[in-house]
């Protein structure tokens, strides 16, 4: 019977598929594979239970619940696959405290403990390998002549979106949900026989640019039309004023009462303003019939100007 020995690192619980369900017949040519968990991988894996990396640390917690698995069964071993090939989980053997220690080894290191057990195993089983897919100790490994098994890609699990990519997601599902409860408008335009209209041609007819000074001419216009008031009526209404009467009968009930120096000063203030204003429009409105309409974006290539006027501020 063809038997293999494999050390897996720590990735190989963290990063790879379920150990059940990989298919290893497919990289190991063996009748039965022992993987055996080195000491170093056993303290990572505790380690990484309460790490920051969500997937990591449920994946750690449930490869501890594996290990304890192993340590509550009679034989210390659990069968994670019966045949082609039979795959046993259990502990590796414990290393002699008396042992010779490679000089070139750095202890502090967890991958190079678990070269260290790999090397002493080898002396007694010579068909011991490191499981792994990292490049680091696939070096290290190489430079002390202990041979690696190296996963294939298709092993490894997809990469896990981290927290900015989460929170990305969840805008993107906010946003398309807020969207879907607006109304949704379409603007179906059809001929004489109820064929849907794509384009609509029209003739627009474009005039001269004003110069600056007809511009300010017909701006004089308009101030002409709708003066500034500069009677404030200070001392009452005056007697020729068609308004006479009625300001008699309203004097029956109430009292004239002159508008004040602020109040005349904000009426000029907002009538300078509204000035202003008729100005700004008027550039829009002549910039409509004194040049090419810009299309607003459907397949009709529209255009409609809205233009609209301020109100003149009122001087009562």
């Amino acid at each position: 019977m063809r038997h293999a020995v494999l050390f897996p690192d720590t990735n190989i619980f963290l990063q790879c598929r379920a150990l059940k369900e990989l298919p290893w017949a497919e990289c190991i040519n063996a009748d039965r594979i022992d993987l055996l968990i080195g000491a170093p991988i056993q303290d990572e894996i505790d380690r990484l239970k309460q790490d920051g990396n969500q997937r990591r640390a449920r994946r750690a917690r449930d490869t501890n619940r594996l290990f304890r698995e192993i340590l509550d069964s009679a034989e210390e071993s659990i069968t994670l696959r019966e045949s082609h090939p039979q795959v046993i989980l259990r502990f590796a053997p414990a290393l002699p405290v008396k042992r010779t220690l490679p000089e070139t080894l750095d202890l502090t290191r967890a991958d190079e403990r678990l070269i260290e057990e790999v090397l002493y195993y080898r002396l007694q089983d010579d068909s011991a390998h490191i499981l792994t897919g990292d490049t680091g100790i696939r070096l290290r490994a190489r430079r002390h002549d202990v041979p690696v098994l190296v996963v294939p890609d298709s092993w490894m699990l997809p990469p896990e979106n981290d927290e900015r990519d989460k929170e990305i997601g969840a805008l993107k599902t906010q946003v398309a949900r807020l969207q879907s409860a607006e109304p949704v408008l379409d603007l179906l335009i059809r001929d004489a026989n109820g064929q849907a209209i794509q384009s609509i041609f029209a003739t627009m007819p474009f005039y001269p640019a004003l110069s600056a000074q007809e511009f300010d001419q017909l701006i004089s216009e308009v101030q002409l039309r709708y003066p500034t008031t500069t009677d404030f009526g200070i001392d009452g209404p005056s007697p020729a004023d068609p308004a006479m009467a009625l300001h008699a009968a309203i004097a029956m009930y109430d009292q004239w009462h002159a508008p004040t120096q602020a109040q005349i000063d904000d009426y000029r203030k907002a009538y300078d303003e509204w000035m202003a204003r008729c100005a700004a429009a008027s550039n829009v409105w002549i910039s409509c019939l004194t040049s090419a309409p810009v299309s607003c974006g459907c397949n009709w290539n529209c255009a409609i100007p809205v233009l609209v006027l301020p109100m003149r501020p009122s001087s009562k």
